[in-house]
């Protein structure tokens, strides 16, 4: 008569055990597979919003113009404000930091430097 040592119930435990770490290990590649495509296709749309920007962004150029008799520097900063300032006031400080002039006043002419947008 053959007596069993329990060998049998020790073998079924371990092959529980590798079915039970095959699944996990399973899990876990699905999951970082899944986490990988789903910040990839983020990554890609993020990409492709800074394009757009790129695309659709805005060229600053630099110009000078002759100063006539009559105008002035509110005058052309009316005539010549771009989308890039909030108000006439922040565009004729800016002006004037481009030009390096201490006040409001110019002179016809002088020459005046001043911003434009190319599309």
């Amino acid at each position: 008569m053959k007596k069993y040592s329990g060998s049998h119930s020790v073998n079924s435990k371990k092959k529980h055990g590798v079915i039970r770490h095959s699944g996990l290990v399973i899990c876990s590649i699905l999951f970082i597979l899944c986490s990988c495509m789903y910040f990839g296709m983020f990554r890609v749309s993020a990409k492709e919003i800074d394009q757009q920007r790129t695309s659709d962004a805005i060229e600053i150029r630099y110009t000078s113009r002759l100063i006539e008799p009559g105008d002035s520097l509110w005058s052309i900063a009316e005539e010549t404000i771009t989308d890039g300032y909030g108000s006439v006031s922040e565009y004729v400080e800016a002006l004037k930091v481009m030009n390096h002039l201490d006040s409001d006043t110019i002179h016809a002419g002088q020459y005046l430097m001043i911003a434009y947008e190319k599309l």
